[in-house]
């Protein structure tokens, strides 16, 4: 489950570009990564950085909620048989 958990940190940014252009919200990868940038920052770059990894770490939560019981799920099984 821990490392379902790393994984899902490497794995949430490209997932939340991918469905933000799936959306239509933004029409490529690169206008969607300045858009997450600049929502809410005002200011120094440094409140683009923190609005862009609230951003893609947005589904980070839910991710986890899905990911982890399945790998209990997979390793009980697995070990069962």
């Amino acid at each position: 489950a821990l490392a379902n958990c790393v994984a899902a940190l490497v794995r949430t940014p490209p997932e939340t570009i991918k469905q933000q252009l799936q959306a239509g919200v933004y029409p490529t990868a690169l206008a969607a990564l300045r858009g997450m940038a600049s929502s809410r920052s005002v200011g120094s770059p440094a409140a683009g950085v923190v609005a862009l990894a609230r951003n893609l770490y947005r589904g980070l939560p839910a991710q986890i909620a899905r990911d982890v019981p399945y790998a209990v799920l997979f390793f009980v099984s697995f070990e069962a048989l």
